[in-house]
Protein backbone atom coordinates (compact mmCIF):
# COMPACT_ATOMS: atom_id res chain seq x y z
CA UNK A 1 0.00 0.00 0.00
CA UNK A 2 1.23 3.40 -1.22
CA UNK A 3 1.64 5.53 2.63
CA UNK A 4 2.72 8.22 1.85
CA UNK A 5 1.07 9.28 5.62
CA UNK A 6 3.01 6.80 7.38
CA UNK A 7 -0.41 5.56 8.48
CA UNK A 8 0.46 1.93 8.49
CA UNK A 9 3.04 -0.20 9.90
CA UNK A 10 1.49 -3.41 8.08
CA UNK A 11 -2.17 -4.01 6.11
CA UNK A 12 -3.09 -7.71 5.42
CA UNK A 13 -5.18 -8.73 2.33
CA UNK A 14 -8.90 -7.50 2.69
CA UNK A 15 -10.58 -11.03 3.13
CA UNK A 16 -14.17 -11.69 4.48
CA UNK A 17 -12.98 -13.15 8.40
CA UNK A 18 -13.47 -17.08 8.33
CA UNK A 19 -14.68 -16.30 12.43
CA UNK A 20 -17.31 -14.82 11.96
CA UNK A 21 -20.13 -16.55 14.28
CA UNK A 22 -23.75 -16.13 14.78
CA UNK A 23 -24.00 -12.87 15.70
CA UNK A 24 -22.39 -10.52 12.91
CA UNK A 25 -23.16 -7.22 14.00
CA UNK A 26 -20.04 -6.07 12.47
CA UNK A 27 -20.77 -7.91 9.32
CA UNK A 28 -19.31 -6.09 6.21
CA UNK A 29 -17.11 -3.54 8.19
CA UNK A 30 -13.38 -2.86 7.73
CA UNK A 31 -11.53 -1.88 11.09
CA UNK A 32 -7.86 -1.07 11.88
CA UNK A 33 -5.87 -1.59 14.89
CA UNK A 34 -3.47 0.93 16.86
CA UNK A 35 0.21 -1.30 16.38
CA UNK A 36 0.35 -2.09 20.30
CA UNK A 37 -2.75 -4.24 19.56
CA UNK A 38 -1.55 -8.23 18.83
CA UNK A 39 -2.22 -9.80 15.59
CA UNK A 40 -1.27 -13.12 15.28
CA UNK A 41 2.52 -13.94 13.42
CA UNK A 42 2.85 -10.39 13.34
CA UNK A 43 5.28 -8.52 14.85
CA UNK A 44 3.95 -5.95 18.01
CA UNK A 45 6.45 -3.12 17.67
CA UNK A 46 4.35 -0.52 19.94
CA UNK A 47 6.01 1.84 17.63
CA UNK A 48 9.62 0.55 18.54
CA UNK A 49 12.07 -0.58 16.17
CA UNK A 50 12.86 -3.18 16.52
CA UNK A 51 9.59 -4.49 17.49
CA UNK A 52 8.75 -4.80 21.13
CA UNK A 53 7.16 -8.21 20.33
CA UNK A 54 9.12 -9.89 17.46
CA UNK A 55 6.20 -12.11 16.46
CA UNK A 56 2.97 -12.72 18.30
CA UNK A 57 1.72 -16.09 19.63
CA UNK A 58 -1.90 -14.88 18.52
CA UNK A 59 -4.25 -11.94 18.23
CA UNK A 60 -5.47 -9.78 20.89
CA UNK A 61 -8.62 -10.63 22.34
CA UNK A 62 -10.73 -7.40 20.52
CA UNK A 63 -9.09 -8.57 16.99
CA UNK A 64 -10.48 -12.01 17.50
CA UNK A 65 -13.84 -10.32 19.14
CA UNK A 66 -14.04 -7.91 16.04
CA UNK A 67 -13.79 -10.82 13.57
CA UNK A 68 -16.28 -13.07 15.21
CA UNK A 69 -18.22 -10.35 14.77
CA UNK A 70 -17.87 -10.25 11.18
CA UNK A 71 -15.51 -7.03 10.79
CA UNK A 72 -12.42 -7.71 8.49
CA UNK A 73 -9.13 -6.38 10.08
CA UNK A 74 -7.31 -3.97 7.47
CA UNK A 75 -4.38 -3.04 9.32
CA UNK A 76 -2.10 -1.84 12.19
CA UNK A 77 -1.59 1.50 12.79
CA UNK A 78 1.42 3.81 13.33
CA UNK A 79 1.67 5.52 16.88
CA UNK A 80 4.36 7.15 18.94
CA UNK A 81 7.36 4.79 20.23
CA UNK A 82 5.84 3.26 23.38
CA UNK A 83 2.46 5.14 22.81
CA UNK A 84 3.70 8.06 24.73
CA UNK A 85 3.20 11.54 23.15
CA UNK A 86 0.57 13.41 21.54
CA UNK A 87 2.00 14.94 18.37
CA UNK A 88 1.98 11.94 15.51
CA UNK A 89 5.66 12.10 16.00
CA UNK A 90 7.79 8.30 15.34
CA UNK A 91 11.38 8.68 14.62
CA UNK A 92 11.12 4.56 13.22
CA UNK A 93 8.76 4.51 11.00
CA UNK A 94 7.75 7.99 9.60
CA UNK A 95 5.61 11.21 11.22
CA UNK A 96 1.69 10.39 10.53
CA UNK A 97 0.04 12.88 9.03
CA UNK A 98 -3.55 13.46 7.69
CA UNK A 99 -4.62 13.69 4.09
CA UNK A 100 -5.44 17.05 3.03
CA UNK A 101 -9.59 16.46 1.95
CA UNK A 102 -10.98 19.36 -0.55
CA UNK A 103 -12.91 21.51 1.51
CA UNK A 104 -11.72 20.74 5.14
CA UNK A 105 -8.87 21.86 6.78
CA UNK A 106 -6.49 19.86 7.95
CA UNK A 107 -6.39 19.25 11.22
CA UNK A 108 -3.34 18.41 13.57
CA UNK A 109 -2.19 14.91 14.25
CA UNK A 110 -2.54 14.29 18.40
CA UNK A 111 -1.60 10.85 19.55
CA UNK A 112 -0.85 8.43 20.71
CA UNK A 113 -3.41 7.10 18.66
CA UNK A 114 -3.13 9.10 15.45
CA UNK A 115 -2.87 6.65 12.76
CA UNK A 116 -5.73 5.27 13.89
CA UNK A 117 -7.98 8.49 13.55
CA UNK A 118 -6.46 9.24 10.18
CA UNK A 119 -6.99 5.62 8.69
CA UNK A 120 -10.93 6.86 9.88
CA UNK A 121 -10.95 10.03 8.77
CA UNK A 122 -9.45 8.86 5.27
CA UNK A 123 -12.27 6.64 4.76
CA UNK A 124 -10.18 3.43 4.82
CA UNK A 125 -12.05 2.00 7.52
CA UNK A 126 -15.00 2.19 9.44
CA UNK A 127 -13.67 1.81 12.78
CA UNK A 128 -10.58 1.56 14.21
CA UNK A 129 -9.17 0.47 17.96
CA UNK A 130 -6.56 2.04 19.78
CA UNK A 131 -5.77 2.77 23.60
CA UNK A 132 -6.22 5.37 25.68
CA UNK A 133 -3.58 6.37 28.54
CA UNK A 134 -4.18 10.37 28.92
CA UNK A 135 -6.64 10.83 25.84
CA UNK A 136 -4.75 8.91 23.61
CA UNK A 137 -7.97 8.02 21.60
CA UNK A 138 -9.77 11.04 22.44
CA UNK A 139 -7.36 13.31 21.71
CA UNK A 140 -7.13 12.46 17.80
CA UNK A 141 -10.70 11.98 17.46
CA UNK A 142 -11.25 15.63 18.89
CA UNK A 143 -8.66 16.73 16.25
CA UNK A 144 -9.96 15.31 13.32
CA UNK A 145 -13.93 15.80 14.13
CA UNK A 146 -14.36 11.99 14.92
CA UNK A 147 -16.60 9.83 17.34
CA UNK A 148 -14.49 7.54 20.00
CA UNK A 149 -15.19 6.31 23.09
CA UNK A 150 -12.70 4.83 26.40
CA UNK A 151 -14.19 2.15 27.53
CA UNK A 152 -13.89 1.70 31.24
CA UNK A 153 -10.95 -1.27 32.24
CA UNK A 154 -13.53 -4.07 33.12
CA UNK A 155 -15.78 -3.63 29.92
CA UNK A 156 -13.45 -5.22 27.67
CA UNK A 157 -10.93 -8.19 27.57
CA UNK A 158 -7.06 -6.61 27.22
CA UNK A 159 -5.16 -9.78 26.66
CA UNK A 160 -2.85 -9.41 24.18
CA UNK A 161 -2.52 -5.59 23.96
CA UNK A 162 0.72 -3.83 25.38
CA UNK A 163 -0.30 -0.92 27.82
CA UNK A 164 1.55 0.70 30.83
CA UNK A 165 -1.43 0.27 33.30
CA UNK A 166 -4.13 -2.24 34.31
CA UNK A 167 -6.50 0.65 34.86
CA UNK A 168 -5.21 3.78 33.56
CA UNK A 169 -4.22 2.23 29.83
CA UNK A 170 -7.43 1.08 27.93
CA UNK A 171 -9.08 0.19 25.06
CA UNK A 172 -10.81 2.45 22.94
CA UNK A 173 -13.03 3.22 19.45
CA UNK A 174 -12.79 5.82 16.93
CA UNK A 175 -15.32 6.00 14.06
CA UNK A 176 -16.93 8.14 11.72
CA UNK A 177 -20.15 8.89 12.68
CA UNK A 178 -22.63 8.49 15.58
CA UNK A 179 -24.66 5.55 14.40
CA UNK A 180 -21.03 3.24 13.73
CA UNK A 181 -19.58 4.31 17.15
CA UNK A 182 -23.02 2.75 19.09
CA UNK A 183 -22.62 -0.10 16.80
CA UNK A 184 -19.19 -0.85 17.63
CA UNK A 185 -19.70 0.27 21.19
CA UNK A 186 -22.25 -2.16 22.04
CA UNK A 187 -21.35 -5.34 19.45
CA UNK A 188 -17.73 -4.96 20.96
CA UNK A 189 -18.82 -4.35 25.19
CA UNK A 190 -21.47 -7.00 24.36
CA UNK A 191 -24.09 -4.19 25.72
CA UNK A 192 -27.71 -4.95 24.35
CA UNK A 193 -29.88 -1.82 24.07
CA UNK A 194 -32.29 -1.87 27.39
CA UNK A 195 -35.05 0.57 27.56
CA UNK A 196 -34.10 3.96 29.83
CA UNK A 197 -36.12 4.16 32.92
CA UNK A 198 -34.88 7.44 34.08
CA UNK A 199 -32.71 10.41 32.98
CA UNK A 200 -29.11 10.33 33.71
CA UNK A 201 -27.84 13.78 36.29
CA UNK A 202 -25.83 15.73 34.34
CA UNK A 203 -23.19 18.11 35.16
CA UNK A 204 -22.31 21.01 32.38
CA UNK A 205 -19.02 21.93 33.09
CA UNK A 206 -17.95 24.85 31.45
CA UNK A 207 -14.77 27.21 31.49
CA UNK A 208 -14.23 29.78 33.36
CA UNK A 209 -15.57 32.77 31.45
CA UNK A 210 -16.90 31.19 28.81
CA UNK A 211 -20.00 32.11 27.41
CA UNK A 212 -22.69 29.61 27.77
CA UNK A 213 -23.58 27.92 24.35
CA UNK A 214 -27.57 27.77 23.76
CA UNK A 215 -26.79 24.69 22.38
CA UNK A 216 -26.18 22.94 26.20
CA UNK A 217 -29.21 24.41 27.61
CA UNK A 218 -31.07 21.75 26.07
CA UNK A 219 -28.78 19.11 27.67
CA UNK A 220 -30.55 19.91 31.24
CA UNK A 221 -32.60 21.68 33.30
CA UNK A 222 -30.73 21.80 36.23
CA UNK A 223 -26.48 22.37 36.60
CA UNK A 224 -24.00 21.97 38.75
CA UNK A 225 -20.72 23.36 38.29
CA UNK A 226 -17.22 22.21 38.62
CA UNK A 227 -16.57 23.03 42.54
CA UNK A 228 -15.52 20.11 44.22
CA UNK A 229 -13.02 18.29 41.44
CA UNK A 230 -8.87 17.37 42.82
CA UNK A 231 -6.95 20.57 42.04
CA UNK A 232 -5.75 20.12 38.37
CA UNK A 233 -1.55 19.71 38.80
CA UNK A 234 -2.07 17.72 41.75
CA UNK A 235 -4.48 15.02 39.47
CA UNK A 236 -1.87 15.47 36.34
CA UNK A 237 0.96 14.95 38.91
CA UNK A 238 -0.15 11.77 40.03
CA UNK A 239 -1.17 10.23 36.68
CA UNK A 240 2.40 11.31 35.65
CA UNK A 241 4.27 9.16 38.79
CA UNK A 242 2.19 6.02 37.93
CA UNK A 243 2.97 6.24 34.47
CA UNK A 244 6.49 7.03 34.63
CA UNK A 245 6.62 4.99 37.26
CA UNK A 246 5.31 1.93 35.12
CA UNK A 247 7.52 3.11 32.31
CA UNK A 248 11.03 3.32 33.90
CA UNK A 249 10.09 -0.37 35.49
CA UNK A 250 9.48 -1.80 31.63
CA UNK A 251 12.32 0.11 29.85
CA UNK A 252 14.74 0.38 32.29
CA UNK A 253 17.85 1.14 29.88
CA UNK A 254 18.00 4.42 27.46
CA UNK A 255 16.32 3.52 23.59
CA UNK A 256 17.84 4.96 20.96
CA UNK A 257 16.00 7.76 18.92
CA UNK A 258 13.52 7.29 21.24
CA UNK A 259 11.40 10.77 21.32
CA UNK A 260 11.73 13.08 23.81
CA UNK A 261 8.61 12.86 25.75
CA UNK A 262 9.06 8.65 26.19
CA UNK A 263 12.80 9.60 27.50
CA UNK A 264 11.63 12.38 29.74
CA UNK A 265 9.12 9.83 31.37
CA UNK A 266 11.40 7.32 31.21
CA UNK A 267 13.82 9.35 33.48
CA UNK A 268 11.04 11.27 35.77
CA UNK A 269 9.95 7.27 36.53
CA UNK A 270 13.93 6.54 37.34
CA UNK A 271 14.20 9.63 39.68
CA UNK A 272 10.72 8.99 41.89
CA UNK A 273 10.81 8.56 45.59
CA UNK A 274 7.16 6.94 46.37
CA UNK A 275 6.83 3.32 45.60
CA UNK A 276 3.74 2.41 43.11
CA UNK A 277 2.00 1.36 45.57
CA UNK A 278 1.77 4.26 47.57
CA UNK A 279 0.66 5.97 44.24
CA UNK A 280 -1.86 3.66 43.59
CA UNK A 281 -3.46 4.43 47.12
CA UNK A 282 -3.93 8.43 46.42
CA UNK A 283 -5.20 7.36 43.67
CA UNK A 284 -7.71 5.01 45.56
CA UNK A 285 -8.32 7.93 48.15
CA UNK A 286 -9.15 9.80 45.21
CA UNK A 287 -12.00 7.65 43.48
CA UNK A 288 -13.81 7.23 47.27
CA UNK A 289 -13.75 10.83 47.36
CA UNK A 290 -15.42 11.23 43.97
CA UNK A 291 -17.76 8.60 44.59
CA UNK A 292 -18.51 10.15 48.07
CA UNK A 293 -19.05 13.84 46.33
CA UNK A 294 -20.75 12.25 43.70
CA UNK A 295 -22.66 9.28 44.75
CA UNK A 296 -25.76 9.33 42.49
CA UNK A 297 -25.32 8.15 38.45
CA UNK A 298 -23.89 11.26 36.62
CA UNK A 299 -22.58 12.65 32.99
CA UNK A 300 -19.92 14.99 33.21
CA UNK A 301 -20.17 16.69 30.14
CA UNK A 302 -17.41 19.74 28.96
CA UNK A 303 -17.48 21.37 25.80
CA UNK A 304 -14.57 21.99 23.47
CA UNK A 305 -14.15 24.41 20.37
CA UNK A 306 -13.18 23.16 17.35
CA UNK A 307 -11.19 23.12 15.55
CA UNK A 308 -8.70 22.17 17.72
CA UNK A 309 -5.04 23.54 17.05
CA UNK A 310 -3.34 21.29 19.40
CA UNK A 311 -3.32 19.71 22.54
CA UNK A 312 -3.14 22.72 24.48
CA UNK A 313 -6.48 23.88 23.90
CA UNK A 314 -8.38 20.96 25.68
CA UNK A 315 -9.18 20.63 29.08
CA UNK A 316 -6.93 17.88 30.37
CA UNK A 317 -8.50 17.79 33.44
CA UNK A 318 -11.22 16.14 32.75
CA UNK A 319 -9.18 13.62 29.81
CA UNK A 320 -7.37 12.32 33.02
CA UNK A 321 -9.99 12.37 35.27
CA UNK A 322 -11.52 9.45 33.25
CA UNK A 323 -8.54 7.90 33.61
CA UNK A 324 -7.79 8.10 36.97
CA UNK A 325 -11.56 6.96 37.93
CA UNK A 326 -11.42 4.41 35.47
CA UNK A 327 -14.63 6.21 33.83
CA UNK A 328 -15.97 4.97 30.61
CA UNK A 329 -15.42 8.59 28.36
CA UNK A 330 -16.66 9.46 24.96
CA UNK A 331 -16.24 12.55 22.37
CA UNK A 332 -19.22 13.55 20.04
CA UNK A 333 -18.22 16.50 17.59
CA UNK A 334 -21.89 17.85 17.76
CA UNK A 335 -21.07 20.74 15.52
CA UNK A 336 -18.63 21.76 13.05
CA UNK A 337 -17.54 24.68 15.96
CA UNK A 338 -18.30 22.32 19.07
CA UNK A 339 -17.31 18.88 20.27
CA UNK A 340 -18.62 17.19 23.60
CA UNK A 341 -16.59 15.23 26.23
CA UNK A 342 -18.41 13.19 28.42
CA UNK A 343 -17.75 10.83 30.44
CA UNK A 344 -19.92 8.63 33.38
CA UNK A 345 -19.09 7.70 36.84
CA UNK A 346 -21.86 4.86 36.74
CA UNK A 347 -22.22 2.16 33.79
CA UNK A 348 -20.93 1.79 30.43
CA UNK A 349 -24.98 1.70 29.33
CA UNK A 350 -25.59 4.92 30.87
CA UNK A 351 -23.19 7.01 28.42
CA UNK A 352 -24.44 4.93 25.46
CA UNK A 353 -28.21 5.42 25.99
CA UNK A 354 -26.95 9.35 26.25
CA UNK A 355 -25.83 9.34 23.12
CA UNK A 356 -27.95 7.64 21.55
CA UNK A 357 -31.24 9.19 22.90
CA UNK A 358 -33.46 10.78 19.93
CA UNK A 359 -32.95 14.33 21.01
CA UNK A 360 -29.09 14.31 21.35
CA UNK A 361 -28.24 17.79 19.77
CA UNK A 362 -27.05 17.36 16.67
CA UNK A 363 -27.33 20.25 14.67
CA UNK A 364 -27.64 19.87 10.35
CA UNK A 365 -23.69 20.40 9.06
CA UNK A 366 -22.31 18.03 11.79
CA UNK A 367 -18.74 17.80 10.11
CA UNK A 368 -19.03 14.13 9.54
CA UNK A 369 -22.38 12.53 10.99
CA UNK A 370 -23.81 13.61 7.88
CA UNK A 371 -21.31 12.81 5.08
CA UNK A 372 -21.71 9.93 2.68
CA UNK A 373 -18.20 8.89 3.73
CA UNK A 374 -18.58 4.62 2.94
CA UNK A 375 -20.70 3.39 -0.25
Amino acid sequence: MNDPHHIFLRTFPAEKSDRSGPNSSLSELLFVVKENISVCHSPTSWGFSPPYLPVAPSDAAVVTRCEKLGATLLGCTNCEPGAIGARGKNPYYGDITHEEIPGELTPPVLGSSGGVAVAVRSQLAHFGIGTDLAGSIRLPALSAQLWSIKFAPSELSHRGVLRHHAALDTLGIITPTRTLLLQAARALGDVPPTPTTSPTPLLLFLKEGEKRNELLRELSEEEEFFSHWPNHSKLRLLHQKIVAHQVAERFPSPLQRAPKEFLALQHFGKQLKEKLPELEAERRRLQEGIAKRYPEPMLFITPISLPLRSAADLPEEFLLTANILEWPAAIAPISSSLALHIMCNSSFESLLQFLENENFPIREGAPLESRERFP
